[in-house]
């Protein structure tokens, strides 16, 4: 990885797109080697400071975007009272009643990969803007 492959990853590719390049380039992996990782964070601190700026910038963005820890409780209580509506809607019957657990038992598992899958993609995020502000902080020294 290149400063321009670098700098157009942050400009230019898909929120979806930038994390999976991050996650590739600065996030640990198992049989990754020091000097490696060291490479790249010299190529961060090559980038302009207006690029690693706007970098910082996308980075609150998306860790924002990630945060879907502010509107679950929400939508969560909205989902669990209507399955409540319809367990009380068929009070004596039994497939009916099996079939609103089943909905809170998949809706349960979505949220608990939703969850391991976010955290994982912000911690990226959270890595990388981290890795920008000190290149920033290097560079306005200088």
């Amino acid at each position: 990885m290149d400063k321009t492959e670098l700098k157009n990853a942050i400009y230019t590719k898909k929120n979806k797109d930038l994390i999976s390049f991050l996650t590739e380039n600065f996030f640990y992996k198992k049989g990754k080697l020091v000097y490696e990782y060291k490479n790249k964070v010299n190529v961060i601190n090559k980038l302009e400071l207006s690029d690693i700026r706007y970098g910082i910038a996308r980075m609150k963005s998306l860790d924002e975007e990630m945060d879907f820890f502010k509107t679950l409780p929400g939508i969560l209580t909205l989902i669990l009272a209507m399955i409540a509506s319809y367990i009380a809607l068929f009070d004596n019957q039994l497939i009916p009643k099996a079939i609103g657990l089943l909905g809170i038992m998949s809706l349960f598992w979505f949220i608990i990969n939703s969850v391991v899958r976010v955290r994982k993609e912000r911690a990226v995020i959270v890595l990388f803007r981290s890795l920008l502000e000190d290149a920033k902080d290097n560079k306005e020294k200088s």
